[in-house]
This record gives C-alpha cells, structure tokens and sequence, in this order.
C-alpha cells in the first residue's frame, strides 16, 4: 500500500472516530435533557409517551412490571471506544420510575469502568412527588476524589441548583483516558 493509500486510510478512520465521537456526545446530552425536561413539565404522562416513542427499543421495561409499577431505563454506552481501548467503557443509563402509566421520578447513573478497578459513578436522582429539595453526598469534596456521588432534586429544587445537578460532562464518554472522579464526571456539583 502506498503512502497516499495509509493517509488517506488513516483520515477516512479519523473521521469516522470523530463523527462516532460527536454523535455518542450528543445521544447522551439529548437524553439528559429529556430527563430534565420531563421534571420540569406539567403533563408527564404525554411527556413520558412522547419519548417512549423516540427511543422504541432503546427504552427497556424492567422484568418486574406490573400495570400499576413500572421501571424503564436507557442506557448510552462508549461501547466501540472502550473495545478500541481509546478511552475506558462508560456509561449513561436513565431509568424512569412509572406508577399508575404516570412518571414518579427518575435517575440518571453515570460511569466509567476502568481495568485497574477504579468505577466512579454519579447519580442523579429527581423526584416528581416529594423527597429533599436539593441534596449533595459526599456534601464537601474539596481535594478528595469523589468515587460514588449523589444529587437529589425535587420539583421544589430551584433552577440554578437544577441546572448544576444535569450538567453532567458528555466528553467523559469520548475523552482519551476516560474521567477517573465523580468530579470530573459531574463538575459543577463537586
């Protein structure tokens, strides 16, 4: 093979990495957002409906349902980055908790898993009926690595606080050598 042969190779991989980088990026922030919104909203059932219809195979029923309980969940992997070992596995799942056909509450879990052992994960927890307004564990991360962390919000959670909660960071999905701390998977919190 010649030399223009290898670099021409060479980009077309580039840029099929980078397209697949962009698109897995932007499959986790549109479902972060869908979570979000789906506290936020006044008709969650419809909300709920709505993307139950965009992500149709995508969105799994637990084993366990029954007509009045339910739990769905989403889950966005870096699967085929991980396997190039480009970055470590990580994954964004969403679950959705169903009672009576209407939405109760979600969770956002975010991990990475790498081969040394190290597994940070952060969790996003928003009840729709009730729970603490706004809660932090570990409250205080000051220098210390954050390897399981928790916020919970509520529909009473203000915005700015909200906002903080679902800024979970998409590049830890694509980013050579992956995010090793809850810190770095969701900054604005820790």
């Amino acid at each position: 093979m010649s030399l223009v042969g290898i670099i021409l190779l060479a980009a077309i991989a580039f840029a099929v990495l980078w397209s697949y980088n962009l698109s897995l990026q932007a499959t986790a922030q549109s479902l972060i957002l869908e979570v979000e919104d789906l506290g936020r909203t006044q008709n969650r059932t419809e909300r709920f409906d709505r993307l139950r219809r965009r992500y149709r195979q995508r969105l799994r029923p637990s084993d366990q349902c029954t007509h009045e309980r339910c739990y769905y969940k989403i889950t966005v992997t870096n699967r085929v980055l991980a396997a190039l070992r480009i970055t470590p596995y990580t994954e964004l799942k969403a679950y959705f908790q169903i009672r009576d056909d209407n939405p109760t509450g979600t969770l956002l879990e975010y991990r990475a898993a790498f081969r040394d052992g190290v597994s940070p994960v952060v969790h996003v927890q928003d009840d729709f009926y009730g729970g603490v307004d706004f809660f932090v564990n570990p409250h205080d991360a000051d220098g210390q690595v954050v390897s399981n962390g928790l916020v919970m919000v509520n529909t009473t959670t203000n915005a700015d606080q909200k906002a903080y909660a679902y800024a979970l960071n998409v590049n830890c999905l694509t980013q050579i050598g992956g995010c090793r701390d809850g810190r770095n998977l969701l900054p604005g919190i820790w």
